[in-house]
């Protein structure tokens, strides 16, 4: 695995007040790169196309990028971006 990853991924559900931890694979990391990547793959896995911007189902994700080192860029499904 090259540098800039700590292979690990927080999942906080806060509606549950519970937590996970996941590892994904090698091959994960290739193909999303991370940072805006991840950022799409999560919205386009957990969100539905038609969800309120500002309802419970909508999701939060706050990902980092190679070199973005500790930046990290943000991002929720909004009636905006058509996500």
């Amino acid at each position: 695995m090259a540098f800039g990853y700590n292979r690990k991924r927080l999942v906080v559900d806060l509606t549950n007040m519970k937590t996970r931890s996941e590892e994904p694979d090698e091959v994960w990391y290739r193909k999303y790169l991370g940072g805006w990547g991840s950022i799409a793959y999560h919205l386009l896995n957990m969100v539905d196309a038609d969800v309120d911007p500002l309802g419970p189902e909508n999701v939060l994700v706050m990902s980092t990028g190679v070199i973005t080192c500790l930046l990290y860029t943000s991002d929720a499904a909004d009636e905006l971006d058509g996500v």
